[in-house]
């Protein structure tokens, strides 16, 4: 099995420029009548933290509270993550079945298909996270040491896209219900993961269980 694993990543490797060709394509299909072009990149971490201070507020005016900025910078955080998480997986899961044509024509490693659909997305996260960063800029929050782990939990969040796509996207070949099933578990999903509250707010227990998410 080990062997197997070695040989499929050599493989993918030898076809890099396959992936990069096909990560552009689905890029310039992305935007090619898009109004909005690169901002709609934006435009959805903003509609998610809109929705999390909606949250946010109401459960700081229940509790007597106030919605401070470490708190909005943290949604804004998270929500660039959630977005890039649920399109690359969105786009990902009917990446085989999108390409029959090209898949019953030329001989290449399937997997490059949804591995391309969610590098695509990296570039879309990219351009979210710059905007973040510019956020966390004008709210005048100070940066600390703690920030190397987001660099560290980007590259676990790249890796676990990758691979739960690549499953996805196999499984949707023989049951075609599971796009749907995914597209179901992404719009409610936000609800059972820690984006917009944090897990704290749970209680004890409820953090723990929230956190297996």
């Amino acid at each position: 099995m080990y062997a197997t694993l070695i040989d499929s990543i050599r493989e993918i490797v030898s076809h890099r420029e396959l992936v990069y060709q096909l990560m552009m394509r689905d890029v310039r299909i992305r935007y090619k009548q898009a109004l909005f072009g690169f901002l709609w990149a934006v435009f959805l971490p903003v509609v998610v933290i809109g929705a999390g201070m909606v949250v946010r507020f109401a459960a700081a005016q229940v509790a007597g509270t106030t919605l401070n900025e470490v708190e909005i910078a943290g949604m804004a955080v998270k929500a660039v993550g959630w977005t890039f998480f649920t399109g690359a997986l969105g786009t990902a899961v009917i990446a085989l079945l999108a390409n029959q044509n090209l898949i019953t024509k030329i001989a290449f490693p399937r997997e490059v298909l949804p591995m391309a659909a969610v590098l695509a997305s990296v570039l879309d996260a990219a351009v979210g996270a710059t905007a973040v960063a510019l956020l966390v800029i004008i709210l005048g929050i100070p940066l600390n040491i703690q920030i190397a782990w987001a660099i560290l939990l980007s590259a676990h969040l790249l890796m676990f896209t990758l691979g739960f796509s690549a499953i996805l996207a196999a499984g949707n070949l023989f049951f075609r219900d599971v796009k749907y099933i995914v597209q179901v578990a992404l719009t409610f999903g936000v609800f059972f993961t820690p984006v917009i509250y944090e897990p704290v707010m749970l209680g004890p227990l409820g953090a723990r269980l929230v956190m297996l998410n």
